[in-house]
């Protein structure tokens, strides 16, 4: 065989494989924003008229607003590394931007908030099916297996256990995020029914949908609105805002099954579901707060009356919301195990299915221990978005593009303080171009005028999770006025 022959075979090959690739990028653009907006909304919607409370009703409308925008902004830049790197995987796009140690740190920290959420959202689906006045089987199956007051942790491993069996595991191991675009549009639509409610009691006042003490409240507490402050309270809202609106750990894989992917179609997906779940997240905190002012609970829902209908509807679509949304977690979870662990021998389309259900496994087992264990999350979750959650959404993503658009001009030839401050573009023989320095990123971040907004990104993060894991350690010892 000649070596012509030879070159024509293995072209044939790698075009065949760029087709099978290609294959794999069905997910059109509307699906994959309902996927999206599953990922991101949750729970934290019943968070939202307590963030303002903390914040006062203007500055929180703003840090809504800025937070959409900036989540919104990076989950693209994110696919834009993808795009400078050629890879999907956050291992390798570190990897090849900044060197072996930070794409490991990078995945580890994906690794970290996805267990997070995961663990977080089984704790919650026991709580809005099992736990005391706000599960929905207290008032549907009492004195039963179901919820049985005397031993709610029995009801709610029996009800954690059921909910892994015909959810969480069967949707676990689905080997594509698009495949589950019919439970997220299931998701959404629970979502706008509990946006409904805030409205109705916000508008309506309907008796019976509220607590005897805050109807009875003096003064009322529609009387006192705090419309427009800057407390140091603000920063306790910030984690919960920011967590709001991230879904990250899945940015890349969100890309990798797009299809005809580009950064405008990408764009399109962030943007239509950080627009419509910034909607839903103003109109359930303005109406919350508006309602319930200085008693606004951490979970409005808890400030509805037990027995209030429509409540109890809502804590079923909220139980439905967060449900749906494990099997995306554990997804990014299995994504990470694979990086990490299986790196040179399986990627999230040659991995077999037995090894995809072990994984699944082990992730539904361990976090379904935790979430029948222990029901208090809510400092968790303000330690997973302050330092996690400013990590994988500012900080990072920043670092990442500044580090590849450097490498590209080193490989373009481009000399310039910042390129002559990396290492040799190939060493000791070697065939690949070397990661960027974080020297040599970070001046280029802060004094290169097109990487503008990357500075303000990673100072926000920086900025942003030191000062709210700082108050948040100084409001749990204490040392804090409560608002």
């Amino acid at each position: 065989m000649s070596n012509d022959d030879i070159s024509n075979d293995n072209q044939r090959d790698n075009e065949e494989e760029d087709v099978e690739k290609v294959s794999d990028a069905t997910a059109r653009v509307f699906p994959s924003i309902l996927n999206l907006v599953n990922n991101v909304v949750g729970a934290g919607l019943f968070s939202m008229p307590w963030c303002l409370r903390q914040t006062s009703l203007g500055t929180g409308v703003l840090l809504l607003i800025f937070c959409a925008a900036m989540n919104t902004a990076s989950f693209v830049i994110i696919a834009k590394c993808c795009d400078i790197a050629g890879e999907f995987s956050y291992l390798k796009m570190g990897r090849i931007a900044l060197g072996n140690k930070f794409g490991v740190v990078l995945q580890t920290v994906v690794a970290a908030y996805t267990l997070g959420s995961t663990i977080s959202f089984v704790v919650l689906t026991g709580d809005f099916l099992v736990g005391h006045k706000t599960g929905v089987f207290e008032y549907f199956a009492n004195n039963t297996i179901l919820y049985n007051p005397t031993d709610e942790t029995a009801s709610r491993a029996v009800v954690v256990l059921i909910c892994s069996v015909a959810i969480f595991f069967p949707l676990s191991i689905l080997r594509n995020l698009d495949a589950l675009k019919y439970t997220s549009a299931l998701s959404c639509a629970a979502c706008f029914y509990a946006a409904v409610l805030t409205c109705i009691v916000y508008f309506d006042a309907p008796i019976g949908a509220i607590l005897s003490r805050e109807r009875h409240a003096n003064p009322p507490l529609r009387d006192e609105i705090n419309w427009f402050d800057f407390p140091l309270s603000f920063w306790e809202a910030v984690p919960i805002v920011n967590v709001a609106f991230t879904a990250h750990y899945n940015a890349g894989r969100f890309y990798q099954e797009l299809s005809n992917r580009s950064m405008k179609r990408i764009a399109m997906v962030s943007g239509g579901a950080m627009g419509f779940s910034l909607i839903l997240y103003l109109v359930v905190a303005i109406s919350g707060y508006l309602t319930f002012g200085r008693m606004t609970l951490g979970n409005v829902l808890e400030n509805y009356a037990p027995g209030y209908g429509l409540a109890i509807g809502a804590r079923i679509a909220v139980a439905v919301v967060v449900m749906f949304t494990v099997p995306l977690t554990a997804h990014s979870l299995r994504s990470s195990v694979l990086a990490l662990f299986f790196e040179n021998k399986y990627d999230n389309e040659s991995v077999p299915r037995s090894l995809i259900a072990l994984i699944a496994s082990g992730v539904i087992l361990c976090c379904g221990i935790v979430g029948v264990l222990f029901t208090k999350i809510e400092v968790v979750l303000a330690y997973k978005g302050g330092i996690f959650g400013s990590c994988l959404v500012y900080i990072f993503p920043a670092l990442m593009l500044v580090a590849l658009r450097l490498r590209e001009e080193r490989r373009r030839g481009s000399h310039n303080l910042q390129t002559m401050l990396m290492p040799p573009s190939f060493e000791n023989g070697e065939t690949e171009l070397q990661p960027a320095t974080f020297r040599a990123t970070l001046i280029a971040m802060f004094t290169r005028s097109e990487n503008w907004y990357l500075a303000v990104m990673f100072s926000w993060g920086i900025l942003g999770g030191t000062l709210s894991v700082g108050v948040t350690i100084l409001s749990q010892a204490g040392l804090l006025k409560k608002t």
